[in-house]
C-alpha cells in the first residue's frame, strides 16, 4: 500500500477519533452492567489518547519540527515545554532523553522549542540576518585567511610578469555561548494553567538578537576578548568626531570606504536618536536633508539603506556620545556548532546571584529553581576593511 501523506494521515485519524467519540457516547447511554463496562470505557479511552498522541506526532509544527511526545503511562502524551523543564526540575533522565538528549550534564531544548527561540533571535537581530553563517564541528579552528592579497596583470605574450607571492594569515574561530538564566517558582512550575514558558520562550529569544547586535557592533572593550565588535576591532577605517555631526561628516564617513565592492550590499547601522539628530540636519536655507514631517519616515542615508537598533549605545548628546557604522555585515561571521544547533538548559535550586537593589538573590531560600539556557554561538569579524566606523557622534 502506498504510503500515505501527513493531510490524509490527519484525516483518517480523525475519522477513528470520531468514530471513537461516537462509541463513548453510546456507552455513556447503556444500562450500567458492571466490571464490563467500565472495563470497556477505560479501553476505548485509552485508545483515544494514543490516537490523539499519533495524530500530534504526525503533525510537523510551523519550523518542521515535531512535537516532542512521552509516555508517562497512559500512552504517548505531547510534551510542551512547561511540562519538559519540569522534568529537567526533577532530573527525571530517562524522560528527557526520550524526548530530546542530555550532553556534559545538561538537558538539551527540544527542536521544536529550540527552533523557535533561535527563529525569534535571528528576527530580532538587525546584523544577524546579513551575516554569514559558518558551522563548525569542533569548539575552537583557525582558518588561513589573506593578509597580503595575490595580484593580477596584464602583460605582452612575451613580457615578464610581475610576481607578488601572497601571504597567509590565520583566524581563529571560537564558540562561546549566549545564555540566559530565568527563575521560576516551585508554584508556577507546579500549576499546568499558569503557562509562564511561552513568554520566557519569547523573551530569551529577543534577548539573544539583541546580545547578538551589541556584540556584532559594540562588542568588547576588553582586551583579548572573544567580542571585540565592528566598534573595537582594528582594521575598521575609523573617523572619530570632534564636533557635533555635519552633512558633511556623513558624506565623508560614506566615502571613506574606498573599495567599490564593500559598497554594494552594505547598511547603515545606528540607534534612533543618531536618527533624530540626522533627521534635524538643514541645508543653508533651512531646509531638512534627511526626511520630514511631510515626507514621512525616511527608508535611505545617501542612497544606501540603514537599520536601527538600540543595542548601539549613547544617546547623541555631548555626555553620552554615540556612533555610526557602515558596511556589508556578509563580512561578519555567525559560528555555530553543527553538533550542537539547539539550545541546553540546566537547573539549579542553589544558585546565588547579585540583583539589583538586594545584596544578593538565593534561588533556595525564596523556593526557585534557576534554568540556565546555553546556545552555542560565536562570532568574527573576517574582513575588518569591509566596515567603516563614526565614533563620538553627537548633536
Amino acid at each position: 500500500m502506498a504510503d500515505l501523506n501527513v493531510k490524509e494521515l490527519e484525516t483518517q485519524l480523525g475519522v477513528v477519533c470520531k468514530q471513537i467519540d461516537d462509541i463513548q457516547k453510546a456507552l455513556i447511554a447503556m444500562p450500567n452492567d458492571g466490571v464490563k463496562k467500565s472495563e470497556l470505557e477505560k479501553a476505548v479511552a485509552d485508545l483515544l489518547v494514543k490516537v490523539e498522541a499519533k495524530m500530534n506526532a504526525s503533525s510537523p509544527a510551523p519550523d518542521g519540527a515535531k512535537v516532542p511526545m512521552y509516555d508517562f503511562g497512559k500512552g504517548l502524551e505531547p510534551v510542551s515545554l512547561h511540562r519538559f523543564l519540569k522534568l529537567v526540575a526533577l532530573g527525571d533522565t530517562k524522560a528527557i532523553v526520550a524526548v530530546s538528549e542530555a550532553t556534559e550534564g545538561a538537558a538539551v531544548v527540544p527542536t521544536m522549542f529550540s527552533n523557535k527561540i533561535i527563529e525569534t533571535a535571528m528576527n530580532a537581530s538587525v546584523v544577524a540576518q546579513s551575516c554569514t553563517p559558518v558551522p563548525m564541528t569542533t569548539n575552537k579552528t583557525d582558518v588561513p585567511n589573506i593578509s597580503t592579497d595575490v595580484t593580477v596583470d596584464w602583460v605582452a605574450e612575451n613580457g615578464a610578469i610581475t610576481i607578488q607571492a601572497p601571504v597567509l594569515g590565520k583566524i581563529t574561530l571560537q564558540l562561546g555561548a549566549i545564555s540566559a538564566v530565568v527563575p521560576f517558582t516551585q508554584e508556577q512550575l507546579q500549576d499546568q494553567q499558569v503557562d509562564l514558558t511561552a513568554f520566557w520562550q519569547n523573551r530569551i529569544g529577543l534577548k539573544a538578537g539583541q546580545s547578538i547586535d551589541a556584540r556584532i557592533l559594540e562588542g568588547s572593550t576588553v582586551s583579548g576578548h572573544i567580542a571585540n565588535g565592528v566598534k573595537n576591532i582594528a582594521g575598521v577605517n575609523s573617523t572619530t568626531f570632534t564636533k557635533p555631526i555635519t552633512p558633511d561628516d556623513v558624506i565623508d564617513l560614506l566615502n571613506s570606504q574606498l573599495v567599490e565592492s564593500y559598497h554594494t550590499n552594505a547598511f547603515w547601522y545606528f540607534n534612533r536618536q543618531t536618527l533624530g539628530i540626522l533627521m534635524k540636519m538643514r541645508d543653508n536655507d533651512g531646509q531638512s536633508l534627511f526626511g520630514s514631517l511631510i515626507n514621512g519616515f525616511p527608508q535611505m542615508l545617501l542612497g544606501k539603506p540603514f537599520r536601527m537598533t538600540d543595542q548601539i549605545s549613547g544617546t547623541g548628546i555631548s555626555t553620552s556620545k554615540t556612533s555610526i557604522y557602515y558596511g556589508d555585515m556578509s563580512n561578519a561571521w555567525l559560528l555555530e556548532h553543527t553538533n550542537f544547533r539547539n539550545m541546553t538548559v540546566e537547573v539549579s535550586n542553589s544558585a546565588t546571584a547579585p540583583a539589583t537593589g538586594a545584596s544578593q538573590q538565593n534561588a533556595f531560600l525564596m523556593r526557585q529553581k534557576w534554568f540556565r539556557f546555553d546556545l552555542r554561538k560565536g562570532y568574527i569579524i573576517a574582513v575588518p576593511t569591509a566596515f567603516v566606523r563614526g565614533l563620538n557622534v553627537w548633536k
